[in-house]
């Protein structure tokens, strides 16, 4: 039992600035324990962009774009472990990679107290590594486990990942809210020109190809549409579209508020995203397209498409080759059916996505008996 609230310290060092999601998700966490009592210090990056932090947010990291940033990163969470204050502490490790774990593991090894906590999300589908990285992963991973026991709690945000972390560790793994959602959507009224926004960095993953492609078709009805997406070698400027889709472009690295702006302006969201990557990873752009009430159009076999598919929502899971692409998009837009069902999908991510929910869940796991929390 826990005579005191816990202090956690959470490893921030994916959040560069206050634009994309990692900031913002951790300051829906500062939140959640703040509401709880608990206190909180995060660990960002020295290059963090923001000119003015709270204090219980330090800049810390060196960023991994540093010369020899893995002894860096190594001596950073050794003295992190050893120095983090609190006589019940928790550390929250939010995100990383296969390059960095090995030393968050080797320093807790080192300067882990008796009763500190590990909270580990696990956001990665291992099962898509080499065999060689997936042995290692695991390796580390049941490192942790020897030495920690119940007190190393898994964490991460899909059924799929759920699934496959108990199997591969035989401990139970939490399913957890995404909670960085803080807005709420306007009533707006379609305009002239229907605007379909492709969000986000653009990368290979996420259906670069397909936009390639999109951007260039022929639809009798793609004069309809304006493509607002980042800046792309390969696709054509304004200026070169005749009798097709009109292009509109924004930045790859938008600051919170210019994203949601950006976001409230579309109509749909397209989301090509490589559906053997995302077949278990979640997507922050996809819940707040649901949230923002946009029609999000996304590929087979993908995690979206499944949650699009506990709605009775197939209608969005489209055939990104069709020639007729725009004009099929057109008639979506205009189903009642497809309008009620995202409503009721809107109020269900609502509920659930919201720190309430997210807060409620965090603190079962740290009340005792929160390694057998029901999910």
């Amino acid at each position: 039992m826990h005579k005191e609230p816990l202090f956690f310290h959470a490893f921030a060092y994916y959040a560069e600035s206050e634009k994309g999601h990692h900031y913002c998700y951790l300051k829906a966490v500062e939140q959640t324990l703040e509401r709880y009592g608990h206190r909180s210090q995060f660990y960002l990056p020295l290059n963090f962009s923001q000119c003015k932090t709270k204090s219980n947010w330090k800049r810390w990291f060196y960023p991994l774009s540093a010369p020899h940033w893995r002894l860096k990163f190594f001596l950073k969470c050794l003295k992190l472990f050893r120095r983090a204050e609190g006589n019940e502490r928790a550390f929250f490790i939010e995100s990383f990679r296969k390059s960095e774990l090995p030393y968050i593991v080797f320093a807790a090894l080192l300067f882990l107290r008796k009763n500190d906590l590990i909270y580990l999300f696990l956001r990665d589908d291992f099962t898509l590594r080499k065999s060689k990285e997936q042995k290692r992963l695991c390796f580390l991973v049941r490192l942790l486990q020897r030495r920690c026991g119940e007190r190393l709690v898994f964490l991460t945000d899909s059924e799929g990942l759920e699934g496959l972390y108990e199997q591969r560790f035989s401990q139970p793994c939490h399913v957890m809210p995404i909670p960085h959602i803080d807005f709420s959507p306007p009533k707006a009224k379609r305009g002239e020109k229907i605007v379909c926004l492709w969000p986000g960095a653009p990368r290979k993953e996420k259906g670069t190809q397909k936009i390639v492609r999109l951007v260039s078709l022929r639809d009798p009805l793609a004069h309809r549409f304006v493509c607002d997406i980042p800046l792309l070698p390969g696709i054509p400027q304004p200026s070169s579209v005749q009798d097709g889709i009109t292009m509109q472009f924004h930045s790859s690295a938008l600051s919170r508020k210019n994203y949601l702006e950006t976001l409230l302006s579309a109509d749909v969201i397209l989301l090509p995203y490589d559906p053997i990557s995302y077949k278990r990873r979640t997507s922050g752009v996809f819940i707040e397209a649901i949230l923002a009430r946009k029609i999000p159009v996304v590929v087979q076999g993908s995690w979206l498409a499944g949650e699009l598919k506990k709605f009775g929502l197939h209608e969005l899971i489209v055939d990104w080759e069709d020639p007729l692409f725009f004009s099929n998009l057109n008639s979506l837009l205009n189903n009642h059916s497809v309008e009620n069902k995202l409503l009721v999908m809107e109020t269900a991510y609502r509920e659930y996505h919201s720190l309430d929910s997210f807060g409620e869940r965090l603190q079962k796991l740290i009340e005792p008996g929160y390694h057998s929390l029901e999910k």
